[in-house]
């Protein structure tokens, strides 16, 4: 994983995007890593409440899609 501080970036928004989600609790995101987990990846790997983390609706799951594709991530 790359130091946060020492990456640039090929979408500020789009990070800053994911960097909110984080914190309002629907994915799982650490600055600087090429790999985002959602509600329903956590359910399809075993965690049957998806890591506590709250369900993305429709609107929100296709802007978060295209976010990923911008930046080139894995989800």
């Amino acid at each position: 994983m790359q130091d946060p501080q020492s990456i640039v970036l090929c979408s500020a928004i789009s990070e800053v995007f994911l960097r909110r989600l984080a914190k309002q609790g629907y994915i799982r995101y650490t600055e600087g890593s090429e790999f985002v987990d959602t509600r329903e990846d956590l359910i399809a790997d075993g965690d049957p409440d998806g890591g506590g983390l709250k369900e993305m609706d429709e609107k929100l799951q296709k802007y978060f899609v295209l976010q990923i594709q911008a930046l080139g991530m894995h989800c």
